[in-house]
């Protein structure tokens, strides 16, 4: 019964991991993720019984294994847990420790407790994971019932171009390249500034990624704002739920598509969007749970080794020599593929997508430490050069195949170099290395009429430039009905909400 409290309690850890993001999972990874609990904990138990003849020293052994399971499954994600101070994690894991033994005594002098609390285990394990297994279809609303954003207007287009809103991970202009990485410029910055007329002083309405997408799509900040407080801010993406943004492409007769390589912005396609597109993963273990880990470190060892193989050069190999059997697709290509074959369409085409690139910091990353200021920099000009072959991939596309399109690129957030800190610590630092971001339009000249009128502005942010390409397509009228007070969402009463107080250039 002590190997099922072993594997029933690692698993529930995973469970609890699994629930706050199961969209990063793909089925390779969880299935591959469950046939290593079982061995580990196998492994674990065998080992713990060869001190049989000891029970303190096997009871403390097999509580130390089930912690460092725990850690590796659960904790080294939280950044609860990741924030503490080095003391606060090690009297974390001492707590555990205790908690367990004390556990594995219970289950020694009752038995009871020995056959009702792996079970219990086993049935909080299954309810967490099959909780996000079965479809949410009461999460989909009817429009009818929908409150629309009442300062949102469903303008009449003028001209009706292909339109490509296209995201990137921490893609951030040159002043804050300088800024945050002492670096004068990067392979995707030449790439940018040759081809593209860059907005100044650009900025996110809302962090991280998820926020960042689905307020874009909100259009309307503060109805965003209240989108958040009825539970329906991240449904907008995946169609979910309707958005204005989407609303207004509709009613002139544009297609809708949405784009990432997993389903990292929601299970189920909803009825809002014409197409939610995302990679067919089947056993490709590309782009799933160990997506934002770095191949460095001790949290390169997260979900019991799985990342540290996923991220090996083995296994680069190994994908080279199946990749046609596994049928591995580049991010950039499948996306240019989606708007390819939307070219045979008789409707206009809006496409809003988001490719993971450069990235961003770990979540374990501390501005403090030279050496991961250093590694994320040498990530980052590696990254770059991936960066910019997508951006000349897309630029390719508009040139050769849909020269009257509007090619939109930004950047989702900043690097999230400021990771541990607190904004009051040195808010302009927290404020541009978060919310200071890339925007540019390309062709150069498409709706420079209308972004020039928007010069005398002291910033942008990406809603905002969404409203501008609105008003060129209707040739002036602004989809607002009435002006939108932009300001940053800082809860600290102390710090200033106002972009134009963390002007970068």
């Amino acid at each position: 019964m002590k190997y099922l409290l072993t594997l029933f309690l690692t698993a529930l850890f995973f469970a609890l991991t699994y629930s706050g993001s199961p969209a990063e999972f793909l089925p390779a990874d969880l299935l591959l993720i469950g046939v290593l609990i079982v061995l580990v904990t196998a492994f674990e138990y065998i080992l713990t019984r060869l001190f049989s003849r000891h029970p303190l020293l096997e009871q403390t052994l097999l509580a130390g294994f089930i912690t460092v399971n725990i850690l590796y499954l659960n904790l080294i994600l939280n950044e609860a847990f990741i924030f503490l101070p080095r003391y606060g994690q090690a009297l974390a894991l001492l707590v555990s420790v205790f908690i367990i033994k004390t556990l594995l005594d219970m289950m020694d002098h009752s038995r009871v407790t020995a056959k009702a609390l792996p079970l219990l285990l086993a049935i909080a394990t299954a309810g967490f994971m099959m909780a996000e297994v079965e479809p949410r279809a009461s999460i989909v609303v009817d429009k009818s019932d929908q409150n629309v954003a009442e300062n949102v207007r469903l303008v009449h287009f003028t001209h009706k171009p292909n339109v490509y809103f296209v995201g990137f991970d921490a893609l951030i202009p040159k002043p804050l390249l300088t800024k945050s990485l002492g670096l004068e410029t990067s392979s995707y910055h030449e790439v940018l500034g040759a081809n593209f007329r860059r907005l100044k002083n650009f900025f996110a309405d809302r962090v991280p990624t998820r926020q960042s997408l689905n307020s874009l799509l909100a259009l309307d900040i503060s109805y965003y704002d209240k989108t958040l407080e009825n539970g329906t801010a991240a449904n907008f993406f995946a169609g979910l739920n309707p958005s204005p943004l989407f609303d207004i492409f509709k009613h002139n007769g544009y297609e809708t598509t949405t784009f990432f390589r997993s389903r990292y912005f929601g299970q189920l396609k909803g009825p809002y969007v014409d197409h939610y597109e995302y990679i067919d993963e089947g056993f490709n273990l590309v782009g799933g749970a160990c997506e934002f880990i770095k191949p460095w470190g001790l949290r390169a060892f997260t979900f019991l080794g799985y990342c540290y193989f996923v991220k090996s050069k083995a296994y680069a190999r190994l994908l080279s020599y199946f990749s046609v059997l596994l049928e591995i697709q580049d991010e950039a290509d499948v996306l240019v593929t989606l708007m390819r074959d939307a070219l045979d369409k008789d409707v206009p085409q809006l496409f809003v997508a988001y490719l993971f690139s450069p990235g961003h910091t770990d979540l374990q990353y501390n501005q403090k430490s030279r050496q991961d200021r250093e590694e994320y920099r040498e990530y980052f000009q590696e990254s770059s050069k991936i960066t910019a072959a997508y951006i000349k991939q897309l630029i390719s596309f508009i040139q050769e195949e849909d020269p009257t399109a509007i090619l939109f690129v930004f950047g989702d957030h900043g690097p999230f170099m400021s990771r541990g800190s607190k904004v009051e610590d040195d808010s302009t630092f927290f404020v541009q290395d978060r919310y200071g971001i890339y925007g540019g339009i390309f062709p150069k000249d498409r709706c420079e009429d209308t972004f020039s009128s928007h010069n005398n502005e002291n910033f942008i942010t990406l809603a905002q430039a969404a409203r501008l390409i609105i008003r060129c397509l209707t040739d002036g009228t602004d989809a607002l009905a009435a002006p939108e007070d932009y300001h940053l969402d800082i809860s600290a009463p102390s710090v200033s909400k106002k972009y134009e107080d963390y002007l970068y250039e």
